[in-house]
């Protein structure tokens, strides 16, 4: 066995040890950030038309940033397997907002709004799916379902 696989192994015995009935204190970080992120997925496309985009433009930032989305997602999925590392891409993502949203209001221009966009969205995409495998290794297989439920749970409330 690799010595990366074994100690990932050994570290998710150890997490398990002291396995209770809570979720991971960690899962409630994401309030905020959902939060964040669901009410700039709304105000990006409002910044556009008032810097002057037509419809068929809003609907190309919306194409280009469910494609940086894409692409980030398996970009950072892999290179977090690769690594056996999941909580510095989680924060990466994390960070990662506070700094994109912070450019685009410096956007003076729909092409710099566009462009930006694109680059926070790939690195956006390195919190989508690595907290559900973070979840995965904290918590009992036979809690799956509740555990990415009450996640998908949360982080939807936090949108509204």
């Amino acid at each position: 066995m690799k010595k990366k696989v074994a100690t990932s192994m050994q570290a998710r015995k150890t997490a398990l040890k002291g396995h209770n009935n809570q979720m991971p204190k960690w899962f409630y970080a994401f309030v905020p950030f959902k939060i964040a992120t669901g009410g700039s997925s709304q105000v990006v496309p409002l910044y556009a038309v008032d810097l002057g985009a037509d419809a068929g433009e809003v609907g190309l930032l919306n194409a280009l940033s469910t494609l940086a989305s894409t692409v980030g997602t398996v970009f950072w999925g892999r290179l977090s397997d690769k690594t056996l590392k999941r909580k510095v891409f989680i924060l990466m993502g994390l960070l990662s907002v506070s700094i994109f949203l912070t450019l685009l209001a410096f956007a003076e221009s729909f092409w710099a709004l566009l462009m930006i966009n694109a680059v926070y969205s790939f690195f956006l995409a390195s919190s989508v799916s690595i907290p559900i495998v973070l979840l995965f290794r904290n918590v009992r297989k036979t809690r799956w379902d509740e555990a990415v439920g009450k996640f998908n749970k949360i982080g939807g409330w936090a949108w509204v």
